[in-house]
């Protein structure tokens, strides 16, 4: 179809906030195991790398709750 399509990639090793990134509708979100995220080439081949805030120093959420929280706020921007 030549739609451009970037792999997004959910982790607790990024710096970007989830809510500072303009997402689009031919992404393709990523999300590790919760026990040990993805491999070094996933993060080597994203086109962008984002976290979710843990204020208070929590290390990680359930998967589930992170895949609610990201793609809510992405279905939200795009309309």
């Amino acid at each position: 179809r030549g739609e451009s399509r970037r792999l997004i990639l959910l982790t607790t090793k990024a710096t970007t906030p989830y809510t500072r990134f303009a997402f689009a509708a031919t992404d393709i979100l990523l999300f590790g195991r919760e026990s040990a995220g993805v491999p070094q080439k996933v993060h080597d081949v994203a086109d962008a790398r984002l976290t979710i805030p843990m204020p208070g120093g929590g290390r990680s959420l359930n998967v589930a709750l992170s895949v609610a929280m990201v793609a809510g706020e992405a279905m939200r921007q795009l309309g």
